[in-house]
């Protein structure tokens, strides 16, 4: 593929982190912090295989990945929520999810997508994976799986509101449940 076809080629980012984490780390000391977040990573590294997915870098208690196919980024989002979080020792996870065009420099990615799957994830509730309407679009016929409208928000550093949706499992002909039931 050629230098101008590749960055014309949308794709997907995806952002998921740990709730609460500073509040963890004050209250367990800085050591048990990083070993969460290393093994959290690790286990979102794990859930990627199978889904074509690049395992870009850890910030923190984060981890970007970036995912050349929509359906793929949005099953392995709903993964992450739904495998990772209290039952494995770690505090809940959130996902913020985006699919458009980026650059690549060196081994990381730029631009405006990455930074909204970023900004997504800031915003998503415990155990919910928060996307665009862009990924929304990208991934339709997507069974298994709808997106709840959550409204126009308006994201930090953005200049413009979103139209925002949760990604969510479909249980049964036209009923759809929370990816991790809230408690």
């Amino acid at each position: 593929m050629t230098a101008e076809r590749e960055a014309d080629r949308k794709r997907g980012f995806l952002f998921a982190d740990l709730v609460g984490f500073t509040e963890f780390t004050e209250q367990r000391g800085d050591e048990a912090g990083a070993e969460i977040a290393i093994a959290f990573c690790y286990h979102v590294c794990e859930l990627n295989r199978g889904h074509g997915a690049e395992d870009v870098k850890m910030i923190g208690d984060a981890c970007m990945i970036h995912i050349p196919e929509p359906a793929p980024a949005v099953e392995l989002a709903l993964g992450i929520v739904e495998r990772i979080g209290p039952e494995r020792g770690f505090p809940r996870v959130r996902v913020g999810l985006d699919w458009g065009r980026a650059t690549r420099r060196r081994d990381d990615w730029f631009g405006t997508t990455v930074n909204t799957a970023a900004r997504l994830a800031a915003a998503a509730d415990e155990g919910s994976v928060l996307t665009t309407v862009r990924m929304r679009e990208a991934a339709q016929g997507l069974t298994g799986v709808g997106f709840a409208s959550r409204g126009l928000c308006r994201l930090r550093g953005l200049r413009e509101p979103l139209e925002l949706y949760a990604a969510i499992r479909a249980t049964g002909p036209g009923q759809v449940r929370p990816a991790v039931a809230r408690s």
